[in-house]
């Protein structure tokens, strides 16, 4: 049934069109290179993560979608850089 509604063919798995996916990537790399000691000791861990993800720019990370949609659509739904 045609509701008269564009659709970007993609593939089912994009996580480069999914905020939350890039916000986690961006908290593991930073844990990783900033805090590596700190991934032992669960405790340790969540404050890391916690700190880590409210230091996180979340306008600059959603104000990329735009240029994560238009890059999905210039390679025809195929992997980008992102």
């Amino acid at each position: 049934m045609d509701h008269n509604i564009n659709v970007i063919k993609r593939p089912a798995q994009s996580p480069h069109l999914n905020p939350i996916e890039n916000l986690w990537d961006l908290v593991d790399t930073k844990i990783r290179t900033e805090h590596p000691e700190k991934l032992k000791n669960s405790a340790e861990l969540f404050e890391t993560i916690e700190v880590a993800w409210n230091s996180i720019d979340i306008d600059s990370l959603i104000g990329s979608m735009r240029k994560r949609c238009l890059a999905v659509i210039k390679n025809k739904g195929y992997a980008t850089k992102y």
